[in-house]
């Protein structure tokens, strides 16, 4: 509904899922979970090529018509379609955030890290600062050039 109103949408992991979805891709169970930092290949400068955080079993492949933008071993990384911007990864995390996520973690969930939640937290609060600017330019892409809201001049 938001899309067919012409309703900037940006889907976050499940988001992402949930948008692919409701275009007419497909959400599958992924042959490999990831929990942890898992590299991406980006196709546009916005979405940084690297490790960005990953908490998921399932992935999603873009609808017909969308752009696929980033990708990995796993899947479709990213896509966008119109003014929507679907991504499988968190780029949202912080220590704070994954400090809840391991706190509620079931045991399903951390038989898939790779290492123990103290590495992983450990490797978190190393890569924050690194992944900071990494968000900020995802997020101005969507707002900027996906959605069409801010001008480009406008930064945090």
């Amino acid at each position: 509904t938001a899309v067919k109103a012409d309703v900037p949408v940006l889907g976050v992991c499940f988001g992402g899922q949930a948008l692919a979805a409701a275009l007419g891709g497909t959400v599958e169970r992924s042959p490999r979970p990831e929990f942890g930092w898992f590299e991406i290949e980006s196709s546009v400068p916005a979405i940084a090529s690297g490790p960005w955080f990953q908490w998921h079993f399932d992935r999603f492949t873009a609808p017909g018509g969308a752009t696929s933008l980033a990708d990995s071993d796993s899947g479709v990384q990213a896509f966008r379609t119109g003014r929507s911007l679907g991504v499988q990864f968190h780029p949202e995390l912080t220590t704070a955030i994954l400090e809840g996520w391991l706190a509620d973690a079931d045991e399903a969930e951390l038989r898939h890290l790779d290492g123990t939640p103290e590495g992983l937290l450990a490797e978190t609060a190393e890569r924050e600062e690194q992944a900071r600017p990494h968000t900020d330019a995802l997020v101005d892409h969507f707002l900027t050039t996906v959605a069409g809201l801010l001008p480009v001049s406008v930064r945090h």
